[in-house]
């Protein structure tokens, strides 16, 4: 059987003139503005909901826990992701995530994960900066079993069945933004490693070479 990567899947959005020369350094900025204003549930909440490494005892929930959500009728994370820089060019980066989002959707249909998944989404985060990071291809198996372990992680949450609507929206359509942006970065040929790191290392709490990716999904993430 033809192995599928995950790469050859992601949709490359048709990225505007003045985005498409630069080099992706403009997001670093609006990656940090972002985080630091969902820093109240994803420092706390989000990397300890997936991460292997998080040593907390997770009581299974009295019922079980779906991993899908109501979608916004329109997505809130491309604005706030495009609003660190002023208003020079924030509504044209605001565009250009507003088009990963729409991608990601195109692309969960194409790898047949359910829609408005938050395991499917954060996973498509990690294979996304895993890839962009190592340099390295993730193929469609590889992707799957990893949001079968972000599906298996975060029902056993109760912290994730209180989280309000609305942050598991915000989690749901950063973790897609963010993931199709380094796919798609990674296919351009343009250098994100920098942030791929930053990314990975502030998800996990470890040096971001000690994550290990396989078919067997995230195997190794030492201290």
């Amino acid at each position: 059987m033809r192995r599928i990567l995950f790469a050859s899947l992601v949709l490359l959005v048709s990225v505007r003139p003045s985005l498409a020369d630069d080099d992706y350094s403009w997001s670093r900025n609006d990656y940090d503005y972002a985080k630091s204003t969902l820093d109240n549930f994803y420092d706390r909440t989000y990397w300890d909901m997936v991460s292997p490494t998080s040593k907390r005892q997770h009581e299974k929930p009295a019922r079980e826990i779906s991993t899908t959500i109501v979608p916004r009728k329109q997505a809130r994370m491309p604005e706030v992701l495009a609003a660190s820089d002023g208003a020079q060019g924030r509504s044209e980066r605001a565009a250009f995530y507003r088009e990963l989002y729409n991608g990601y959707a195109a692309f969960a249909k194409q790898v047949d994960v359910p829609k408005h998944d938050v395991a499917a989404a954060v996973a498509a985060f990690i294979a996304g900066t895993y890839m962009m990071y190592r340099q390295v291809e993730l193929d469609t198996q590889t992707y799957k079993r990893l949001v079968e372990q972000m599906r298996a992680r975060l029902r056993t949450m109760p912290d994730f069945y209180n989280l309000p609507l609305a942050d598991k929206q915000d989690m749901y359509e950063q973790s897609a933004i963010v993931g199709m942006m380094m796919a798609n970065a990674r296919l351009a040929k343009r250098d994100m490693r920098a942030q791929a790191k930053a990314w990975l290392e502030w998800l996990f709490k470890v040096d971001a070479d000690r994550i290990e990716i396989t078919k067997q999904g995230i195997v190794r993430v030492t201290q």
